[in-house]
């Protein structure tokens, strides 16, 4: 009577699986990056959609910013070495502020301003020349007149004011109750509301987005398995007589199989909590370049609880990713006859 064969305790296979990752270090490290780079590419992507909730108004005020200045040139042209007038009615909101910071960006030349409730100009510019003139010199040579403030319009006459402007353009931050005299110039509603066409358009790039977003993690996700599986059985092929060899000592087809799907767990497991690191810092990194370390610092520690859930998540799915992608070399090895793997040239 041929007695029941010795099933191995799983620390043994562990312990296998432990000498081989010292034999090929080097065929481990390599599997293990292709891990790395597949989850960290997955968790820049979630970890991306869990931040952009803390700059959601930045976004919205950028986009503000973006439209009114594309209006603004649209009547007077490029800003680069202009004179701007500008009246200033009351205090400026954030937009407002930005919005003229963003003209000495685009290299404005000169700013000349009047202020009816301030003495000094509330933003510190340095590459425009300021020139603070009376109520009548604002208009004189400039190519656009800026109307900024919480207050309301001074009582001004407009066609005398725009009379020596070099353009009649007369540009709003703020919706005024007011209807200007015909022949006092354009004048240009920066603070008008998205038509439904450009809420359309804007709604169309966002699904746009997600779609590719979506399909560029698929494809991301299978190139890794793809290139666990290929490890994997290239692993199987280096053994084939260390496989043999277990078989001839009594080792089971199961236990065969049980090697290496711990090995690519561990794999799974340590490539997963280091994409995860990596795409997380990837995402930081690129959003303290786009908004500046505050505000990236502020949506980080905001969002952390949506971080932490898709770290575990990427971390489930590269354990899983790597087990599925070891079942069928697994079986392989399972599978090979003892005589014939230790006949193996390989």
């Amino acid at each position: 009577m041929i007695p029941n064969q010795i099933v191995l305790p799983r620390k043994v296979a562990f312990n296998v699986v432990i000498q081989g990752f010292r034999i090929r270090f080097g065929r481990s490290v390599v599997t293990v990056l292709g891990v790395v780079l597949g989850i960290a590419f997955l968790m820049s992507i979630l970890s991306s959609q869990a931040l952009r909730k803390g700059v959601v108004a930045e976004d919205e005020i950028r986009l503000e910013i973006s439209r009114m200045l594309n209006f603004l040139r649209a009547e007077m042209g490029p800003p680069e070495e202009r004179t701007v007038g500008l009246i200033l009615t009351g205090s400026l909101n954030e937009t407002e502020s930005r919005l003229i910071l963003e003209l000495e960006k685009e290299g404005l030349g000169k700013l000349k301003w009047t202020g009816f409730y301030e003495e000094e100009f509330p933003i510190p510019i340095q590459d425009v020349v300021l020139e603070k003139t009376v109520e009548q010199a604002v208009g004189e040579d400039v190519s656009a007149i800026l109307i900024m403030g919480s207050g309301p319009l001074p009582n001004i006459d407009w066609i005398n004011l725009t009379e020596k402007s070099r353009q009649k353009v007369l540009a709003l931050s703020r919706k005024q109750n007011f209807d200007f005299p015909f022949s006092a110039g354009t004048v240009v509603d920066l603070w008008r509301e998205m038509r439904p066409e450009e809420i359309a358009k804007a709604e169309r790039d966002i699904a746009k987005e997600k779609v590719r977003s979506i399909w560029i993690i698929t494809i991301s996700l299978i190139v890794t398995i793809i290139g666990i599986s290929n490890a994997m059985l290239m692993s199987v092929s280096e053994r084939f007589r260390e496989i043999g060899t277990m078989k001839c000592l009594g080792a089971l087809s199961a236990f065969v199989r049980i090697i290496f799907i711990i090995e690519s767990g561990i794999i799974g497991s340590i490539g997963g909590i280091l994409g995860c690191f990596v795409g997380v810092l990837f995402s930081f990194l690129a959003y303290t370049v786009t908004y500046g370390i505050s505000l990236a610092a502020i949506s980080f520690l905001d969002g952390g609880a949506s971080l932490a859930f898709a770290a575990l998540i990427s971390l489930l799915l590269s354990i899983a990713m790597s087990i599925l992608a070891a079942i069928y070399p697994a079986s392989v090895a399972a599978r090979m006859v003892p005589a014939d793997a230790l006949r193996s040239n390989v």
